[in-house]
């Protein structure tokens, strides 16, 4: 016989060597390797092995918990039709550096992947509709508004309209969980000049 017991360190199992007899009736000959040992005292189901399954299975899990989706949505607020966010970039807090995708089956959206995010800014190439669009003159560019990951994820969100005109007939959208929808404008061209991009109207 090989030997009797192999003990471990504490809190792992202990294992027994088994004899040569056994080794030859899992199908090993006289001229046992190491390699055919450990084979033998690993078979499926063996608990080392279910113990390092179940650990890759909880780091798989729990990088999969890390990743947040965030869906995120432009509205042309007069038309309500969708615009394409080409220019979409994400500024998080704590800072991290998001990844974006915008799907083909949904090209007027844009998909965000955060990791720890717990809110956000958002820059985009249109006028926010959820400002003063007729501010006094000299007046400096609003802030950029902050958004809550947990809010969006939970309920969703749908930034106030202020580009439709008072006998608009356009039906607001309603929010969904994980989505975060803009109602935003074309710039016009007063408001594309140099004055403007600086932060400070001059158009009214």
């Amino acid at each position: 016989m090989i030997a009797t017991n192999l003990r471990r360190k504490p809190g792992l199992a202990t294992l027994k060597w088994p004899s040569l007899g056994a080794l030859k009736g899992r199908g090993f000959s006289r001229a046992v390797t190491p390699q055919k040992i450990r084979r033998a005292l690993a078979p499926e189901g063996s608990p080392f092995k279910l113990s390092l399954i179940f650990a890759l299975t909880l780091i798989s899990l729990s990088a999969s918990a890390q990743q947040q989706t965030l869906r995120i949505r432009l509205l042309d607020g007069k038309s309500g039709k969708a615009l394409t966010p080409t220019s979409i970039r994400v500024a998080t807090t704590p800072a991290e550096t998001p990844r974006y995708l915008i799907p083909a089956a949904d090209p007027s959206s844009v998909l965000v992947y955060l990791k720890a995010a717990q809110s956000f800014t958002v820059s985009q190439q249109f006028v926010r509709c959820d400002v003063a669009q007729k501010p006094a003159p000299n007046t400096p560019a609003p802030a950029p508004a902050t958004y809550s990951v947990a809010d969006i994820l939970a309920h969703g969100l749908v930034s106030a309209n202020n580009c439709a005109g008072p006998k608009s007939k356009l039906t607001p959208a309603a929010p969904k969980p994980g989505e975060l929808t803009l109602y935003v404008r074309k710039a016009t061209p007063c408001e594309l000049s140099k004055e403007h991009i600086n932060g400070i109207n001059f158009c009214n």
